[in-house]
């Protein structure tokens, strides 16, 4: 069984997370054989996956947006949940599928047990994106608040996550693990492409979102939010933004950048209830069950085999 997910030129929490989880979760199961194919956490339901593969669906979620068709199941994909109903319909399978984001296993592993909590004060964290196009380590020292980078080892983000009094997040999976840590979120909201996925999984959980405004750090972050549904042209606002900085335009959106924090920090925090989050993870954990007794670990050859495949942040 090999196990999937997404890598970019930069590590990213929440595709990362699975190298920290499954082996956790799953010991054993995984190698570098492509017959069976384990999706896990992402926005990575496409179709681009082998089609003599057979494919387990096990709480990814769909990317939302027009130029990522959903895959078309047939027999050799195997649903066991996905991330929230609004994949459940875009896949057309009953919405009871949508139990959540497997992210929020972090919850139910031993390891979690031993983060330190509440220790520190309130944090920021980016859209891995976002961290590298815009100073948001500055901004966030700017508005009171701690830097929790993306693109950092899970285990160190873990362990800033749960010392967090309260998490200020673009990241979706960064909101994800401070619920599931039980760590108050207010949700930073991201460009636009990214809101389908948000919606998608808190309303899994019961979460009444509300987006805190958000604000580019720079002029680029600005122009590349603007055309945020082309991925073509926001390589080329890049490489414009590389060639060209205009530096002298930036302290006007860093000072809106700062504002937007401060204002985010004083909105009131989000948390699914205690009831929510314990019946989502006991059914993610009997679906876990599930999956062992439809593929028994294997005696030998134990390896962290992994695929990687075109998906989001």
């Amino acid at each position: 069984m090999k196990l999937c997910f997404w890598r970019g030129a930069s590590p990213n929490f929440g595709y990362e997370l699975n190298l920290w989880l499954w082996p956790r979760l799953l010991p054993g199961f995984f190698d570098d054989r492509d017959d069976v194919l384990f999706i896990g956490i992402g926005s990575i339901l496409h179709g681009d996956y082998a089609a003599g593969a057979e494919k387990l669906v096990f709480g990814s979620g769909y990317y939302g947006v027009p130029f990522v068709p959903p895959p078309q199941l047939d027999e050799r994909w195997k649903v066991y949940f996905v991330r929230g109903p609004r994949t459940a319909v875009a896949l057309g399978i009953d919405r009871g599928f949508g139990l959540g984001d497997a992210a929020s296993l972090v919850s139910r592993v031993p390891d979690a047990e031993r983060l330190p909590r509440g220790t520190a004060g309130p944090a920021f964290m980016p859209h891995w994106e976002s961290s590298i196009d815009g100073p948001w380590q500055e901004v966030s020292k700017l508005a009171g608040l701690r830097f929790i980078d993306p693109r950092w080892p899970v285990e160190r983000i873990l362990a800033e996550i749960s010392s967090s009094s309260l998490l200020v997040t673009e990241a979706m999976h960064g909101a994800i693990v401070a619920d599931a840590l039980r760590v108050p979120w207010v949700p930073f909201a991201p460009i636009g492409m990214h809101q389908f996925k948000w919606y998608d999984w808190t309303e899994s959980l019961g979460v009444d979102l509300r987006f805190a405004r958000s604000a580019p750090a720079t002029w680029l972050e600005a122009l590349l939010r603007r055309f945020n549904g082309s991925p073509m042209m926001q390589a080329r606002l890049r490489f414009y933004g590389r060639k060209h900085k205009l530096a002298w335009l930036n302290p006007f959106f860093r000072r809106g950048a700062v504002t937007a924090l401060e204002r985010a920090r004083a909105m009131p925090a989000h948390l699914s209830s205690d009831a929510a989050l314990l019946q989502a993870t006991d059914a993610m954990l009997e679906r876990l069950e599930r999956v062992r007794r439809d593929f028994p670990r294997p005696e030998a050859g134990e390896s962290a085999g992994r695929s990687r495949l075109r998906g989001d942040a």
